[in-house]
C-alpha cells in the first residue's frame, strides 16, 4: 500500500479548519442569530397585520386621469402614474400624508392643460370628502382625523377608487334642410 507522509512544515488539518470545538460554537452562534432574526421578521409581520397607525400600506389607490400625447390619441384619456404636487396643494393635501392615504404622487408630472388640471383636483376633492381617518390614539385625536359619527359609519373599500369612465361623443341627428342641401362650402370659402 502507497501512504503519504506528511511533511513537518506542512499544516495539520485541524489548524487550517480550526478545531471542531470552536466550529460547533460558530455554529451554534449563527443558528441563534437566525432565530432571533427570525423572531424580530415575525413580530413585525404580525403588528403590520393588526396595526391600524398611518404607516401601513393603504387598500386603496386613487387613479389619475393623464391625457394621450400624440395628436392620434390625445382626445383620450389613460391612467397616470400619481398626482402632481400643484393638484395635490390645489385640494389642501400634504405631501406626507399621500402615501398612508392610498394616493400616488409623481414629482416629475406638471399640468399641461387646465382642463387635466381641475378634473384631477375635482377628483382629489371627491376622494377626500370621502376619506375616512381613524386617530392612532384614541385619546389624542388630531385635527385631521375623522369625527365620531364618521367613524361609526365607515366602511371599507378596497381596489380602485373613482375608476376613469371613458365617455363616448353624442351625436345629434338632425334632418336636413333645403338651405343644407343648397350650401356649397367651396364657394363659400373662395
Amino acid at each position: 500500500m502507497y501512504m503519504q507522509v506528511r511533511a513537518e512544515n506542512e499544516e495539520s488539518d485541524d489548524d487550517v479548519f480550526g478545531s471542531s470545538i470552536e466550529f460547533l460554537a460558530e455554529k451554534k452562534e449563527m443558528e441563534r442569530r437566525y432565530d432571533e432574526f427570525k423572531a424580530r421578521l415575525e413580530k413585525l409581520s404580525a403588528n403590520a397585520s393588526g396595526s391600524v397607525s398611518r404607516d401601513h400600506e393603504p387598500i386603496i389607490e386613487v387613479i389619475v386621469i393623464a391625457g394621450l400625447q400624440t395628436l392620434k390619441y390625445n382626445m383620450k384619456v389613460r391612467a397616470g402614474k400619481g398626482f402632481s404636487l400643484k393638484e395635490l396643494k390645489a385640494t389642501g393635501i400634504a405631501k406626507k400624508l399621500t402615501p398612508t392615504t392610498g394616493i400616488s404622487v409623481d414629482h416629475h408630472r406638471r399640468n399641461s392643460s387646465l382642463e387635466g388640471f381641475q378634473t384631477n383636483v375635482q377628483r382629489l376633492k371627491t376622494y377626500k370628502a370621502k376619506l375616512v381617518i381613524f386617530s392612532r390614539r384614541a385619546c389624542k385625536v388630531k385635527v385631521v382625523d375623522s369625527s365620531l359619527e364618521e367613524l361609526a359609519t365607515a366602511t371599507q373599500v378596497m381596489g380602485h377608487f373613482l375608476l376613469i369612465v371613458h365617455k363616448k361623443p353624442t351625436i345629434e341627428l338632425v334632418k336636413v334642410l333645403e338651405d343644407m342641401k343648397s350650401f356649397r362650402a367651396y364657394d363659400k370659402l373662395r
